[in-house]
C-alpha cells in the first residue's frame, strides 16, 4: 500500500476516472514513464498509468478523492534510485500547478491537488513553457 492505496490482483471500476498530467521543468516538458503503479505479474495499484502519455488511470473499489501527491508517491515507489526522483520533484523548489490552464493558488499545497475526471493538470517547476496546457483530448472510451 502507498498512501493508503491498494495494490490488488485485478482493476477495479466502482470509481473510475482519467486525468492528464504535464510536468515541466525549466520549460522542459518530462516524460511520465508507463507502468507507473503497475507491478507486472503481480498487482496494479487503484491509481497508474499504462502508457507514456501522461494519462492517469484512477479505478478503485471506493468512492474517494485522489491526489497529485499520491501520484508522486506512486511513482517515487516504482525507481530503484528515488534520489533522483527527489532531486528533480521534492526539492526545495515547489512547483505551480495549473488546472484546466488556470493557476492554482499558491497558498494550496501542490501534493493536496485532487486529480478529476478528464483534467489537464500541469506542474510546474522552475521557468514556465512557452504556453500552459488547458485541455487534453483524451481518447474516445476514456
Amino acid at each position: 500500500m502507498v498512501d493508503g492505496i491498494q495494490c490488488n490482483v485485478r482493476e477495479q471500476f466502482l470509481f473510475h476516472i482519467h486525468t492528464h498530467i504535464d510536468i515541466f521543468v525549466n520549460g522542459q516538458l518530462i516524460y511520465i514513464p508507463p507502468q507507473i503503479g503497475i507491478i507486472p505479474g503481480k498487482c496494479i495499484y487503484w491509481m497508474h498509468t499504462h502508457d507514456g502519455t501522461g494519462i492517469v488511470h484512477i479505478e478503485s473499489p471506493i468512492n474517494r478523492h485522489f491526489t497529485l501527491g499520491q501520484f508522486f508517491d506512486l511513482w517515487k515507489s516504482k525507481l530503484s534510485n528515488p534520489k533522483v526522483f527527489d532531486n528533480i520533484f521534492n526539492g526545495k523548489d515547489v512547483p505551480s500547478v495549473y488546472i484546466n490552464g488556470s493557476k492554482v493558488p499558491s497558498t494550496v499545497n501542490y501534493r493536496d491537488v485532487k486529480l478529476s475526471p478528464h483534467q489537464e493538470i500541469a506542474v510546474v517547476y522552475g521557468r514556465p513553457p512557452d504556453s500552459i496546457p488547458s485541455t487534453y483530448d483524451f481518447p474516445p472510451g476514456l
